[in-house]
């Protein structure tokens, strides 16, 4: 588990980071949250679903259909689509919780192996200004990190109302292997929309769901489905790398190719 320390201007003054240049830290990721501002460009390179997190529903993409991998991170580190997700691109830093005060800290992964104690020696960019105040680039961070949490509690405020209402069912897999028949198989702890349980709604039940953005997220979803169908071929180019066919950088349009063997029930 990720190990976040919170960032101290006495303790990290001359301490800095260094760029992600590589995805390894997601490659056994099979889900990750995301936003209701990134629906846009979500739905058409990666299948949206909900998941189970402490007797909550969050809304996540799938980037696998099995536990402990990520197919969109290829063997060599590299994101294979155009969007990475913002959870992602904030790495290594995280807005969390103070345990006592609830008031959110901004905290960096202390083994993510981009922090480094002397930021000049290692010609990387400095957490503090010398005056012990953030520094320009780490005040882009923080305004982006506060930018993710309003929109998280947006996002959960759909989720929420969606589950109010029943609509979360769920979520199962239709598996083909070779040439047998498809099997179908629920996914622990994930969950998709009912869709003729939203389209069953009335009045009242559909203003809710408005008023808090959660119809928009809720198609937003249903029409993400059919990216799954794009896993057949991220499966084989991680076969293919670092073989003699090179793992392409950007394989977004294989994704939304009807051309794949795995389905939504």
């Amino acid at each position: 588990m990720a190990r976040y320390v919170s960032l101290d201007k006495d303790k990290h003054l001359h301490a800095g980071w260094t760029p992600v240049s590589r995805m390894m830290f997601a490659s056994s990721d099979m889900t990750v949250p995301v936003l209701l501002e990134e629906l846009p460009h979500l739905i058409a390179a990666v299948p949206l679903i909900f998941s189970r997190v402490n007797e909550r529903y969050e809304l996540h993409a799938l980037l696998s259909p099995e536990p402990g991998r990520n197919l969109f991170v290829s063997p060599d580190g590299r994101w294979l689509t155009g969007y990475i997700p913002a959870h992602y691109r904030a790495h290594p830093f995280r807005s969390v919780p103070h345990p006592e005060t609830g008031k959110m800290t901004l905290c960096v992964e202390q083994d993510s192996g981009q922090m480094v104690d002397d930021a000049l020696a290692a010609g990387a960019t400095p957490f503090f200004n010398s005056d012990g105040t953030p520094s320009e680039a780490l005040a882009r961070v923080l305004e982006i990190l506060q930018a993710m949490e309003r929109g998280r509690l947006m996002t959960q405020a759909a989720v929420d109302a969606l589950a109010e209402e029943g609509l979360l069912v769920p979520f199962k897999l239709k598996v083909q292997a070779g040439d047998s028949e498809q099997t179908q198989r629920e996914v622990s702890g994930l969950y998709t929309l009912d869709e003729k349980a939203l389209r069953a709604l009335k009045g009242d039940a559909l203003e809710r769901l408005r008023d808090v953005n959660a119809l928009p997220l809720a198609y937003a979803q249903l029409m993400a489905q059919h990216r799954i169908q794009g896993f057949n071929k991220l499966y084989e180019l991680h076969k293919s790398a670092p073989g003699a066919a090179p793992v392409p950088d950007d394989i977004s349009g294989i994704l939304s190719a009807d051309n794949g063997t795995l389905s939504f029930g």
